[in-house]
């Protein structure tokens, strides 16, 4: 947390969008929506599986 009051907030932004945009297409698209919601931590999902099925349909721009 110390690390992220040091940087300002459009900094903290573009880290994010970086992080989520996983092919780096300038694009947050449902499939890095998804890759970043599977993840796994010591064998444990990150987030719960209700979250997955909210993006699932969830309607966006673009449907990729």
């Amino acid at each position: 947390m110390l690390a992220f009051c040091l940087f300002s907030r459009d900094e903290i932004f573009g880290f994010v969008f970086s992080l989520l945009d996983e092919d780096k297409d300038d694009y947050i698209s449902k499939n890095d929506i998804f890759k970043f919601l599977m993840q796994f931590r010591d064998g444990y999902r990150v987030f719960p599986p209700n979250i997955t099925r909210d993006v699932e349909i969830a309607k966006m721009m673009r449907g990729d």
